[in-house]
């Protein structure tokens, strides 16, 4: 699973190093820009069934108190995170999404960059910290 979670991690990165190259104009950038946020959506709902039910569930409450403080932070960077993508995409009737950047160029490239460090941040933290806790505990309790 946490390998799974890590390959998972490395796709959202690269997707939004596509948007990143592509910049914001054209389908491309949007389709990258949509597929990151359906991704990131994806990953947060698998951590949230798979991942934290077994750590906070552990007997250990250093393990427990972890995945706790994982997942609160979590719950509280994920309404900045869905406000980048609601900001920049928006449902067509016509289209699935279109991004709104007109005119929003620098405001766009300020709120992508803090959305890639606060993402890369929270990766890093999780493979440092979290998964290798996960591994370690699921050795332990069999």
């Amino acid at each position: 699973m946490i390998e799974k979670f890590k390959k998972e991690h490395n796709i959202i990165i690269e997707t939004l190093m596509e948007v990143e190259k592509t910049g914001l104009k054209g389908e491309k950038s949007l389709a990258n820009l949509a597929k990151a946020k359906n991704l990131l959506l994806e990953h947060l709902t698998k951590e949230d069934q798979q991942l934290y039910p077994f750590l906070l569930g552990s007997p250990d409450e250093g393990i427990a108190a972890i995945a706790n403080e994982f997942k609160e932070e979590i719950e509280a960077v994920s309404p900045m995170v869905l406000s980048f993508f609601d900001k920049y995409l928006s449902n067509n009737p016509e289209k699935d999404v279109t991004m709104d950047t007109e005119g929003k160029e620098e405001e766009f490239k300020k709120d992508f960059d803090s959305l890639t460090q606060l993402l890369l941040a929270r990766i890093e933290k999780e493979e440092e910290i979290l998964y290798p806790l996960y591994r370690d505990y699921l050795l332990q309790s069999h």
